[in-house]
């Protein structure tokens, strides 16, 4: 699945999407022959060189909208914080290591957030009528959910909980790929010594530690 976005009166939408597969011709054609259509060959379940009922064709790919997310906000970057986020941990004396997974994935987001320009008040962060809350895995804007353009992806609800709730099952190298696609859906950039340390203790704990 992923989010797919509509422009609609200069407006943007986000919905979210999968791919799906149609069945090709050569199913249907089969399924004809097995019921004795056969071909313009006249060969039972044969395909000569002329035309069969149904050309043989590759079956093809369409877009599948599941949920309709919200709509786009694009915003201006009106902090001038470009402070790595290894360094921001050194100067707040924090050590991830004390730290559960959630709470260095909230970290990484909300360090993320802060150089956009929020404010975190009461626990949520807040720009310009948007407001972030983590807890509820939830972004909005005047009551409504909303989609933040963020680092040429999108920060919803749907991908907070992929991330937030990151589950997983396969083998290491599958369960790294579908980690770092839930970071790289978000927006949300992570050095690659934490995004290591986060994916050595998810996979060895068997999931991830909450709050």
């Amino acid at each position: 699945m992923f989010i797919r976005i509509k422009r609609i009166k200069g407006a943007e939408y986000a919905y979210l999407v999968k791919n799906v597969w149609s069945k090709s011709r050569d199913e249907a054609r089969d399924k004809m022959i097995r019921a004795g259509v056969g071909n313009r060959t006249g060969g039972e379940g044969k395909v000569g060189a002329g035309r069969s009922v149904f050309e043989r064709s590759k079956p093809k790919v369409r877009q599948k909208s599941l949920k309709y997310l919200g709509r786009v906000v694009r915003l201006n970057p009106k902090s001038e914080t470009s402070e790595p986020f290894e360094i921001m941990l050194a100067e707040s004396g924090i050590d991830i290591n004390l730290l559960c997974s959630e709470e260095i994935i909230r970290l990484l987001i909300g360090h993320e957030l802060l150089k956009l320009g929020f404010r975190k008040v009461r626990g949520v962060f807040c720009f310009e009528g948007v407001c972030v809350n983590l807890n509820k895995r939830q972004i909005r804007q005047k009551g409504r959910n909303v989609v933040l353009a963020l680092n040429n992806d999108f920060l919803c609800g749907f991908t907070l909980r992929r991330l937030l709730n990151f589950t997983f099952q396969g083998t290491g190298e599958e369960v790294g790929l579908e980690f770092a696609k839930a970071f790289v859906s978000a927006g949300i950039p992570v050095p690659e010594d934490v995004f290591v340390f986060l994916f050595s203790r998810i996979f060895r704990e068997g999931g991830l530690s909450r709050l």
